[in-house]
């Protein structure tokens, strides 16, 4: 069986949070897991070797895998160099946070199975067998080499009747990123079979160049802030937040950022693809131009609701 190059997460639909009494959660969705704020990749463990990817098949990190029957496609959050991460403190940095399985290999098995055709249920049946597996494995190195392996660790699943005390004990009071409301009958490349419900929602732009500071600004003569669009609609959008050394380095380097992608967090989302108070969030390296689309922003939006 041929290994995968990159693996693209499904596209999400976007839930508003209304309030606890007016957030209404779509019926097609059984379950509710924390949104971890890493970088989306998969995990390949395969012939003792392991290797973790970015969606555009980036190799970000691997290494040795003590145990050579071992074969296994995770998809998840991976979390070096994760600034949330570091801020939330008890989030390991060396760790791999598990949400689904594309690809398993069962202990005594000859064949590894191939998993994208089944349903969510029966892929975290077989991801939380992986996970025990994997544990296992890492006792086979002793405990030096073992401290370099990465800690992976499941994603939180809980059933969609608890997402309010969710979202209240670890979005507003623990500060973690959102919820993803998930289908236990969906494939893992059906549309729409995940949502997400974050407290600041983010939208991904390519940027087209940077606006001046205020010539009556402290900052006068730099960068004021980062300009972007959508590939599939004309909008520009003007993103704040920056610190002094990134108006620095965009001052100086503005050409080598032309191009890019770059997250956005705001308020809320406007019919013209625009996010309310847009502040610039981070580069994107792991995402394509054709993921800075119009249909990032909610269908109930973008049907013709009011920016007023």
């Amino acid at each position: 069986m041929s290994r995968p190059e990159h693996i693209d997460r499904p596209k999400m639909s976007e839930i508003r949070y209304r309030g606890a009494i007016d957030t209404v959660i779509p019926e097609k969705y059984d379950s509710v897991e924390l949104k971890m704020d890493g970088m989306y990749g998969f995990m390949d463990i395969s012939k003792g070797q392991w290797t973790i990817k970015s969606r555009t098949g980036n190799i970000v990190a691997d290494g040795v895998w003590p145990r050579d029957s071992d074969d296994f496609v995770l998809i998840g959050e991976w979390m070096a160099r994760s600034h949330w991460a570091k801020r939330m403190g008890d989030i390991e940095e060396n760790s791999f946070y598990p949400f689904d399985i594309l690809y398993s290999k069962m202990r005594g098995r000859d064949e590894t199975r191939d998993l994208r055709d089944k349903d969510l249920y029966t892929r975290r049946r077989y991801l939380r067998q992986a996970i025990r597996m994997l544990e296992d494995s890492r006792y086979d190195f002793d405990e030096g080499s073992r401290a370099k392996l990465p800690l992976i660790i499941p994603v939180h699943v809980s059933d969609k009747s608890e997402w309010k005390e969710l979202w209240e004990d670890f979005i507003i009071s623990y500060g973690y990123e959102g919820l993803v409301f998930k289908s236990s009958y969906s494939k893992f490349d059906d549309k729409n079979a995940w949502a997400r419900m974050k407290k600041e929602i983010e939208m991904d732009y390519i940027c087209v160049g940077f606006e001046p500071a205020n010539d009556s600004s402290k900052y006068k003569g730099q960068v004021g802030a980062v300009k972007g669009t959508l590939i599939d609609k004309d909008v520009i959008v003007e993103c704040g937040g920056l610190t002094d050394a990134q108006r620095q380095d965009y001052t100086d380097n503005a050409e080598k950022y032309k191009g890019r992608i770059f997250t956005a967090k705001g308020n809320d989302w406007y019919p013209s693809g625009s996010i309310r108070h847009p502040k610039f969030r981070e580069w994107r390296d792991d995402k394509t131009h054709y993921e800075c689309s119009y249909t990032q922003v909610p269908e109930d939006i973008r049907d013709g609701v009011s920016e007023s």
